[in-house]
């Protein structure tokens, strides 16, 4: 049975993570401020043009993604449960001079469609964003609910399979270390961020939802 505090400890870290994700080579604002952000490789070559769409982005962390969709001309809505990623996403919207085209709504997933009554052209979700997600089922029909018709959702995602294996120090090959099927969700008590070599303080944080072996509650 997952931690019923699930929730407010993955919120904890990961608004700790955002100022340390700021100063991060992996989360560079460089060419953002210099009005040419980029998506990874993969999406820019499968998302296409998105002028002039509709767009909602999902676990948006601080914005950097949405920002680059509003710099194409897209009108953006980026939503995410970290009350401190949505205040820097909404100051550097401001920053950027893009605060028209894109705005930044504080919310979980599951109680998105109560705050947020409108439909897209466009549902995006990137990189790293369900696994965080305890129903995963519900999750997608939350997905499904702010696709208006003709509309789509542009998922990219590692597999899960990413997660079974690690890097012991001093080993230069990666070794099996995690379950595929993990039958609850992953307590990882760890100081570390992936972005930055600064320690956390909330350490706690709750993930691999994605490999559970059957459904799980939502809490």
């Amino acid at each position: 049975m997952t931690d019923p505090n699930w929730l407010a400890a993955n919120r904890a870290n990961w608004d700790e993570r955002v100022d340390l994700h700021l100063e991060a080579e992996s989360y560079d604002l460089g060419l953002l401020r210099t009005g040419h952000g980029e998506l990874t490789p993969i999406e820019e070559a499968e998302i296409g043009p998105v002028e002039g769409l509709h767009i909602l982005h999902l676990q948006c962390h601080f914005g950097r993604d949405t920002l680059t969709l509003a710099q194409r001309g897209a009108s953006v809505v980026g939503l995410d449960f970290s009350p401190r990623a949505i205040t820097v996403a909404r100051t550097l919207a401001d920053e950027l001079g893009l605060s028209d085209r894109a705005r930044f709504i504080e919310s979980d997933v599951y109680a998105a469609p109560k705050i947020l009554d409108e439909r897209f052209d466009l549902v995006f979700v990137n990189w790293g964003a369900i696994c965080w997600q305890p129903a995963v089922s519900r999750w997608a029909e939350v997905a499904a609910h702010f696709i208006k018709p003709g509309g789509a959702l542009y998922q990219i995602e590692c597999h899960p399979c990413s997660g079974v294996f690690d890097n012991a120090e001093g080993e230069a090959m990666p070794a099996y270390s995690t379950p595929y099927f993990i039958g609850e969700a992953l307590r990882v008590d760890e100081t570390s961020d992936y972005a930055s070599s600064k320690p956390l303080n909330n350490t706690v944080r709750y993930d691999g939802f994605i490999r559970l072996a059957k459904p799980s509650p939502l809490c």
